[in-house]
């Protein structure tokens, strides 16, 4: 899936499912630029950290490349190895499979209808933001953080050790 995906359903899981009391959010990614450490995804939680009353800041870890064994990874291999015992004829059995890959503890699936997925890539520039967030060395970045009141910057580190960068958004 690509970042249109991923980051409708980060929005969603955020807009649903962060308790209320729940200020500080960290969330930990792959580094795959399409699908996570890019603009339309950092933009969406510029969004999301003003729109969601509770949250303050929204902090985005990425993980070195070849080193990313992540529980999700475990989760694909359970589903795919559930997959090579079930025979799947239509879309709409994905759901079944999903559920009934792990016996002892079973996913908890949601099904989304397609008109709840957004449409990010043109967020950049409807936050008059697109040319800042194309000057960004995504694949240097390790670290994005958004503050809630910082409407017309985020703040990037090139490396885990170092302080956050501020990145302007809009030329002055």
């Amino acid at each position: 899936r690509g970042s249109n995906e991923i980051g409708s359903l980060i929005y969603r899981y955020l807009n649903r499912s962060i308790p209320s009391h729940i200020q500080h959010v960290v969330i930990t990614s792959d580094s795959t630029v399409a699908q996570n450490r890019n603009q339309f995804i950092t933009s969406l939680l510029l969004v999301a950290v003003h729109c969601l009353p509770q949250l303050q800041t929204i902090e985005r870890k990425f993980l070195e490349p070849g080193h990313t064994e992540m529980e999700v990874d475990s989760m694909h291999s359970t589903i795919d190895r559930a997959r090579k015992r079930m025979r799947i004829s239509c879309p709409y059995e994905w759901p079944v499979v999903l559920q009934t890959a792990r016996r002892d503890k079973p996913y908890h699936v949601f099904e989304i209808e397609r008109e709840e997925f957004f449409e990010l890539h043109k967020l950049p520039s409807l936050l008059n933001a697109e040319q800042a967030l194309k000057a960004v060395p995504w694949m240097k970045v390790r670290c994005v953080r958004v503050t809630k009141g910082m409407t017309t910057e985020i703040e990037i580190k090139l490396d885990y050790s170092s302080e956050y960068q501020k990145v302007p958004l809009q030329k002055a």
